[in-house]
Formats: C-alpha cells, structure tokens, sequence
C-alpha cells in the first residue's frame, strides 16, 4: 500500500514492514530451533513446579506464560519502568504488569502472595493497555529493553515483517489434544523475529520466540517462576477466570488435573498453550466484528446527517434564492418608489412655484443669467488657457442649458397658471350671470313684495279712513244704539238657536212618534185581519166598523204627512245654511293661508338672497383654501414618500444584512460538510487499510499454525 496503515490495536508507528532480513532469519533457523527446544523444557521445568505443590491452582496464566521465557533482567527493568508509571498514574500498574507479563519473581513465597494480592485487587481499577500504551509509549521502552538483553546472542537486529496486536487472557476448551497436533509445531522454516500480538510489548526486534517462549540467555539462572499463580494456597483471579472454568461457564478441574499429571513436554502441555491462542484468536475477531458493526452504525447515523445537513443546504440554498427574489423585489420596488419620489417632487416643486409670484422669479432668473455671463466673461478674461475654455465653454453651455430648462419650465409654469386663471375667470363669470340671475330674480320678487305691500297699504288706509269718517260722523248716542241693537241681535240669536234646539228636539220627538204610530198602524192591521181571517167574521165587521175607522185614519194621515213635509223643508233650510257657512269658513281660511303663504316666500326669498351672497363670498375664499390645502396636502404625502422611501432603504439594509448572515452560515455548512467529508474519507481509508490488516493478520496466524504443526511434529 502506498498511503500510511493504521492498527485497530497498535499505532500507525508501530506497524513494520521489512522483508530484507529474510536471508539472515534463514541462516539462523537452525539454532533457534535448538535453542527453542531446551527454553520449553526449562520453562515447563521452571513453570509447573508450583503446579505440582499445590494442588488447588489448576489453570496457567496464557497471557503471562506468552512471555514467560523472557529473561529476568528483562521482567525486572519492566517492573522498575511500570513502578515508575504508578507515581503518575496509580490505577494502571497492575493493568501494565498484566499486559507486558511482568509480576514480581521473588523465591520468598510471602512477598510472592502480597505481589498476587495486589495484582487481584488493581486489576478492577485498570484502565485498557491501549490507553496505557498511548500514554506511556511503552512499546519504545519495552523493545529497546529486550534489545539490550539479547544483543549478546543476536548480533544482527532484523525488523519484524509483522507486528500484531496481543490479545488479553480467556480461558481453556477442554478439547485440546487434537488441536497441539493439527497447530503447533516448530519446524526449521519458522522465523527466529517474527512477532505477534502478545510479544511486542518487551520483545527485541530480533527476537524469536513467537509469541509463547523467548530468546532466554539471561534468565536461565531464574528457577522459580510465579507468574503462572504459584504460591501456598492463593492464586490471582486470572488465573481462577483462565483455567478453572471453561468459555461456558464450568469448570475445568478435569482437564486441569490432566495437564497437571500429563508428562513433560508432551502434547497435552502444548495443546493447553496452542487452545489459549485459538480463543484468543476467536476473541478477537469478534472484537473485531463488533467493531466493524459500530463502525457501520457509524456509517449510517453519518449518513443520515450527511442526508440532513444536504437537505439543510437546498433549504439554505431555496431560501437564499428567495431572498435573492425578494431583494430583487425590493430593487424594483425601490426603483418605482424613487420614481414616484421624483415625480411626487417635480410636482410639488411645480406646486410651489406656482403660488411664489412668477413675476419675482423671472427677474431673480434674469439677474442670475446677467450675473453667470458677468462670471462667465470675468472668467473667459482671466483664463487663458485652452482647457480652461474648454471647461468654461462646457460650464457656460451647461448654464445656458439649464437657464433654457427653466425657462422653459417657467413659461410652461405660465401658461398652466394661465390655463387655470382663464378657468377662474370664466367660472368668475358664469357665477356673476347666475348672481345676477338670482338679483333678478330677487328684484322681481321685491317688486312683487313692494306691490302687494301697497295693496295692503292701501286697503289698510282705506280701513283706516273708514273707521276715521264712522269715528268722525258717528256720535255716543249712535254708538249706543248701535250697541244695544247688537245686544238685541245676539239675544234674538241666542232665541233663534234655542228656538232652534227646541224645534231640533220635537223634531226627533216627532219622527219617534211617527215611526211609533206607523209601527202600530202596521201591527193593528195585520193582527186584525189575521183574527178576522180566523174568526170568519170579516165581512160582518167590514160592513159594521169600517167607514169611520177610515176616515179617522185618513185624516190623522194627511196631517202627519204635512207635519213631515214641514220638517222636511226645514232641514233642508238648515243643511243649506250650514253649507254656506263652512263655504265662507274655507274661504276665510283660504285667503288666511295665502296671505301665510306670501310671507313665507317673502322670507323665503330674503333667505335665499342672503344664501347667494355667502355662498358668492365662500366660493372666492374656498378657492385660495383649496390651493393651500392642495399644497399642504402635496407636502405631507411628499413627507410620507420620503419616510417611505427612508423605510425601504432601511429593509434594504436589513435584507442586505440578512443575506449576507446566510451567505456565511451557508459557507459555515459547505465548510462543515466539507470537512465531515474528508473525515468520512478518512474513516473509509482506514477502514480499508484495517481490513488489508486483518488480512495480513489472517495470513500470519495461518502461517504460524503450519509452522508450529510442523515444530510440534519434529518434536513428537
């Protein structure tokens, strides 16, 4: 790979790739494999001593007995460095001790059991060997330590073509004879610094023990070994979790009593070391599983912000656009607005222009010209200078320009001031016809008034000399006698109308008594003939009683008749002078009503005289109101235009701002995604360069099974 690898276990430093030393590994195979056979022997001498004493410790320390052959100096230099770790940070030693297999090896079995107590209760509060590895660097330390212990018997340092994470302890299978048989054999082939997991803590880089046993030149004097939980009656909680129970849960004190009376260097002894490795293998690749399903966890939850943060930018983007359009809106709008501004001035300017007297402006801009030629000629003298003319010509022309504009402007000004004069004029005019019109009409009335004021005049002086001549001719004596003639007259009035209320009442006295009688007349003759009838005795009373019963009858008759005739008339007399009463009240009544009415259109008339000259002396105070409140009302909307227009350059500046806020946040989000992309890349590069790793890490375990089927082989 050409790009930088990166462990899931080790730094991306600690990765070494060296293929060029393979000729010198191949050179020494053969001494290694010597060498390789007696540091098992001595180290299964060395280990299981303490197994056979004490029979309660059953399990061996697999992590531990990985680097078990290395040398004393070596675990003692270790202990001296992880003891300087605890000033710093108290918590990891144990952890450190544990992970690079470095206990206290001291032939006093008290110090030994203190060490182990320790190491069971430190190991609750240890942090992960990768945090301590980072912190503390101790790959360095420990490899520069295993150098300087193995420099004597190596001479040539080779770099190690493979370096692998060590895995933490797990317990034994039961099943393990058949597994040393098929895995771990050591052959001639098999390279003296290849590393794996568990020996690049405290190993040399030209060390040759494979992860389970060591160069071991300086600790062959070392005899008793208690890294494997050796002691009186106490073992670590390592070892009890590693050996005494199986990956289920059960206990293994079958196969631990089996290991312990198995023979030295036999195949179940390597069997129990090579099952160690396989769980530590399995182990790992479900770490490694559980890693590569977080890491897709990953991949999706990123995914779904990239998905957010994308929908995030087209709403960024949509609403940026929308402020684009509102601003361009708000261009247009402005646009319009400034152009109504300047029309709105144009027309107030004109406004005021035209209640300002033309006459004064027109001299003002006559002097103002005499006095631009007067400069214009002063400074044509004192410049001589051809750019000089030129700008004064240009200054002239423009002044020339803007003297014709406004002249124009004022004559057009004159001519609308002159439109509207001759529309005042003429309205001035048809309001004199109609004023004239209503004095016409008002004299007429006037002199109808004056003529009827003389009639009455008259009349009322005729009146009056009347009553002069009968106050002049008349004497006391008339007076009275006229006086009591009228006494006379009402008391004969008075008579005549309680003669006529008596008369009234016989009247109805009468006709009650005649429909009476005709009632009677008519019942008397039905009844008697009806009896008659019935009797039968008509003809006889007929012939006796009829001739004076009907001469009375006849005549009562006539008489009755007359007496209504009479009344008749009467009433007829009554109702007529009745009538010609109410005539003369209604005509009385009537020529009351004109005369009311004659005074009403009198003052009616004086009225409305009055009325037409107020509305005449309103209609020329109305039109100076009128222009003033035009130009009031011009002004104030010329203000409101302007606050307007003070309004939008304010939102203006507003939607300026806020465009420019999003324009930064959309530049913080691409920068965000931006870089959210290159980590992701990043992310997708080592996972990449971890599953290349995991191959090469396949490749090697496969490598070291054959070859360690093969060294188990030669040495059955």
């Amino acid at each position: 790979m050409e790009g930088p690898s990166l462990s899931l276990f080790l730094g991306s430093e600690n990765i070494q790739l060296n293929t060029n030393t393979q000729g010198l590994e191949e050179d020494e195979e053969q001494e290694d494999a010597k060498q390789r056979s007696k540091e098992i022997k001595d180290l299964l001498d060395n280990a299981f001593d303490d197994l056979d004493e004490d029979s309660d410790i059953s399990s061996i320390n697999d992590s531990h007995y990985q680097d078990s052959t290395k040398g004393a100096k070596v675990s003692n230099t270790t202990l001296n460095s992880s003891q300087g770790i605890v000033s710093s940070k108290d918590q990891t030693v144990s952890h450190v001790e544990k992970e690079f297999d470095s206990y206290d090896r001291v032939d006093n079995s008290n110090n030994y059991d203190s060490s182990v107590m320790n190491h069971r209760s430190e190991l609750e509060l240890a942090p992960s060997i990768s945090s301590i590895q980072r912190d503390f660097n101790v790959y360095g330390q420990l490899d520069a330590l295993c150098s300087n212990n193995n420099s004597d018997m190596h001479n040539i340092t080779a770099e190690t073509p493979y370096e692998l994470a060590r895995p933490p302890n797990c317990a034994f299978p039961k099943n393990m004879r058949t597994q040393v048989e098929q895995d771990y054999t050591f052959n001639e082939n098999y390279l003296y610094n290849y590393q794996t997991p568990a020996n690049h803590y405290a190993v040399d880089k030209n060390c040759s023990n494979n992860g389970y046993i060591d160069g071991y030149e300086n600790n062959v004097h070392c005899k008793q070994i208690h890294e494997f939980g050796g002691g009186d009656n106490l073992t670590s909680d390592h070892i009890n979790h590693c050996y005494k129970t199986s990956p289920n849960g059960r206990p293994m004190d079958d196969d631990s009593m089996a290991y312990k009376t198995a023979e030295y260097d036999s195949k179940e002894q390597l069997e129990v070391l090579y099952t160690v490795r396989v769980k530590e293998v399995k182990r790992l690749t479900e770490e490694l599983q559980q890693l590569q399903l977080e890491k897709e966890e990953e991949k999706v939850q990123l995914s779904r912000k990239i998905t957010l943060l994308q929908a995030d930018i087209e709403r960024s983007n949509i609403s940026r656009n929308q402020t684009q359009h509102a601003l361009v809106d708000a261009k247009a709008e402005i646009a319009d607005l400034q152009n109504q501004i300047t029309s709105l001035k144009e027309k107030n300017a004109i406004l005021e222009k035209t209640n300002q007297h033309m006459t004064e402006e027109l001299n003002i801009a006559r002097d103002s010209v005499i006095e631009l030629q007067q400069k214009i000629v002063v400074l044509e003298r004192v410049q001589a200078l051809q750019a000089n003319d030129k700008t004064h010509e240009k200054f002239l022309k423009q002044a020339q320009e803007k003297h014709a504009t406004e002249m124009k402007n004022m004559q057009i000004q004159i001519d609308v001031l002159t439109d509207k004069l001759n529309a005042k004029e003429t309205s001035y005019i048809a309001l004199e016809n109609k004023l004239a019109d209503i004095r016409r009409t008002n004299e007429t009335l006037m002199v109808e008034k004056g003529d009827t004021m003389n009639r009455l005049a008259q009349a009322l002086e005729e009146s009056q000399a009347q009553c002069r001549n009968l106050m002049a001719t008349n004497n006391a004596q008339q007076i009275m006698q006229l006086q009591a003639q009228i006494k006379v007259l009402m008391q004969e009035k008075e008579e005549m109308q309680k003669m006529i209320q008596e008369l009234q009442n016989k009247l109805e006295i009468a006709k009650s008594d005649a429909v009476h009688y005709d009632s009677l007349l008519v019942t008397s003759l039905e009844e008697e003939s009806d009896s008659i009838r019935q009797m039968k005795l008509g003809d006889f009373h007929n012939k006796s009683k009829s001739k004076p019963y009907d001469d009375i009858t006849n005549k009562l008759k006539g008489e009755l008749q007359r007496c209504l005739a009479g009344q008749a008339i009467k009433r007829k007399e009554i109702t007529r002078l009745e009538n010609t009463l109410s005539q003369k009240e209604k005509e009385f009544d009537k020529a009351l009503t004109v005369a009311d009415t004659c005074r009403q259109e009198a003052a009616r008339y004086a009225k409305r005289v009055n009325e037409l000259e107020q509305e005449l002396k309103s209609v020329l105070t109305d039109e100076a109101l009128k222009t003033k409140t035009q130009i009031q009302k011009l002004s104030n909307h010329l203000n409101d235009v302007k606050k307007q227009c003070d309004s939008l350059r304010e939102e203006k500046t507003k939607l300026e701002q806020k465009l420019q806020e999003t324009i930064a946040i959309n530049q913080e989000t691409l920068m965000k995604l931006h870089q959210e992309s290159i980590n992701q890349q990043e992310k997708d590069t080592i996972d990449e360069y971890n599953k290349e790793y995991l191959e090469i890490h396949a490749k090697a375990v496969e490598r070291v099974r054959q070859e360690a089927q093969v060294e188990v082989v030669q040495l059955s």
